[in-house]
């Protein structure tokens, strides 16, 4: 009994620091985000390097979350 117990709690601690890792990764993106625009002016290639990350870093909220898997009924004593 004590292992599922403790599995949910490391599940929780770890499902709570998600948000902080999801900010310190996109501060780093963010700061690529400033100088990223100087490649746009060097050359063709640049400008199409530059054109895909901003393209890759725009965010579509399709409004759902993924579907939790079906778990089985608990059983009947």
């Amino acid at each position: 009994m004590g292992a599922p117990a403790s599995a949910r709690s490391n599940r929780k601690a770890l499902t709570g620091q998600l948000p902080d890792d999801v900010r310190a990764v996109e501060a780093q993106f963010s700061l690529c985000d400033d100088f990223l625009p100087q490649f746009a002016l060097a050359s063709d290639i640049g400008r199409q390097f530059s054109d895909a990350w901003f393209a890759a870093r725009q965010v579509i909220d399709l409004g759902r979350r993924a579907a939790k898997p079906n778990q089985p009924p608990p059983p009947n004593p």
